[in-house]
């Protein structure tokens, strides 16, 4: 599908439609009322949804869901130029498609990884949806080199005013179900961006984070893929129950504060049985992984930002 945007460009979108019969044990829609649920997928910036098909088809396959992976303005075959702006345009012209082809909002979740965090969640700070899935999540884009780019004396405190995915803001003004995933060792966009993202979800819409120790920026899910969907699947299950009206009260597990990561690192949600050995897909690098991040947080490196390109 090629879509036009309130920002006058054309992206093309990709639909993964669920082939699972009704009796497959990991599907979240087989014998449920109602219309599947749908991930609206915001992919990171050093991919596109063409090196995305492999994962797309991997979350039809393990979670029986559907998926509809965007495509930002700038990028492969789009119009355009990738700014945060036309990427907020982007995932919004997606989701009126999804809508418009009659899927209710509440069967919809957002999914947003690494740069990707930024459309998803900006979405669902202000649109109606089942539930928004953040992995490996930034803060804000220029808090990712700098963590307090607004203290003085600092090269990015002139960039201050240019930051862009504000998503320590948007969290807050979420209404749906959060999830968080992080991997402890990310070096790209470091675990307390998640961590405290998770803790700025309004109370209601808190749901247990998932924090493995042993993963990195790019490999959760190959690092341990049955605990990924397993709780994957757990999330995607409350959202069901939600959309058909068989869930009340809160969102999701009740719980005061997120806590230590270490601590729900291995929750078991009954979801599906995942054999590593059954995924065929290996998970795209999504992000930089010559440790220049970590530089420029140190101090080293700013004026050579722009000579050494790429980006989360």
């Amino acid at each position: 599908h090629v879509l036009s945007t309130s920002s006058g460009e054309r992206i093309p979108v990709v639909w993964v439609r669920n082939g699972a019969p009704n009796g497959n044990q990991n599907s979240t829609t087989g014998g449920r009322k109602g219309s599947p649920l749908v991930i609206l997928h915001c992919h990171g910036n050093a991919t596109d949804i063409g090196v995305m098909m492999g994962p797309y088809f991997e979350l039809t396959k393990q979670l029986g869901c559907e998926v509809v992976g965007v495509e930002y303005s700038g990028y492969g075959t789009s119009t355009g130029a990738p700014t945060s702006g036309n990427c907020l345009a982007d995932v919004e012209a997606a989701y009126n498609f999804v809508v418009g082809s009659g899927v209710p909002p509440e069967r919809i979740i957002a999914y947003g990884q690494s740069v990707g965090s930024g459309p998803a969640l900006a979405l669902a700070a202000r649109r109606p949806l089942g539930g928004v899935i953040l992995h490996s999540a930034m803060l804000s884009g220029i808090k990712v080199i700098d963590p307090q780019p607004e203290s003085c004396c600092k090269p990015s405190c002139m960039y201050c005013c240019f930051d862009f995915f504000h998503n320590d803001r948007h969290i807050k003004q979420v209404t749906c179900p959060a999830f968080i995933i992080h991997g402890m060792m990310d070096d790209i966009i470091p675990l307390y961006h998640g961590v405290r993202l998770a803790e700025g979800a309004p109370k209601p819409c808190k749901w247990p984070g998932y924090f493995p120790r042993d993963a990195g920026h790019n490999d959760i899910v190959e690092t341990n893929a049955g605990a990924y969907f397993r709780e994957l699947a757990g999330f995607l299950r409350n959202v069901q129950e939600r959309a058909d009206g068989v869930s009340r009260g809160a969102a999701g597990p009740s719980m005061s504060s997120i806590g230590k990561p270490a601590q729900v690192e291995m929750r078991d949600h009954g979801g599906p049985d995942v054999n590593p050995e059954t995924i065929h897909y290996a998970e795209p690098a999504v992000g930089p992984q010559d440790g220049r991040y970590a530089q420029l947080r140190a101090g080293q490196g700013y004026g050579n930002i722009a000579e050494r390109g790429g980006g989360k």
